[in-house]
């Protein structure tokens, strides 16, 4: 059986498509929960908000840097850093069923 190695790219696309799109069965899929419980159980109030505005709200780096008042690199390092504890927060069972899809 051959295995799909699963990239940060794989999870960034699944995070940008899915992670706030509640309406593709009736409001929570399993994965959206998982992913939502481990952003708020896992990450530190200024990932969450540069991650929310990266994916939720569409911002470029550039654009989340100027609202901010930062440098872009700080915007980019904390947006993996908040994807690195999004990633190592999900539990065996769910990191399988996120990407099961991919």
């Amino acid at each position: 059986m051959k295995y799909k190695r699963v990239t940060l790219t794989d999870i960034d696309g699944y995070v940008r498509d899915k992670f706030f799109d509640l309406t593709d069965d009736g409001g929570s899929s399993n994965r959206t929960i998982d992913l939502h419980r481990v952003m708020f159980e896992q990450t530190t109030a200024k990932q969450k908000r540069y991650l929310l505005m990266y994916y939720r709200d569409n911002m470029t780096m550039d654009e989340i840097a100027d609202a901010c008042c930062v440098a872009k690199s700080t915007v980019s390092r904390t947006i993996a850093r908040g994807r690195d504890r999004i990633i190592k927060g999900l539990r065996d069972d769910e990191l399988r069923r996120l990407i099961q899809k991919l």
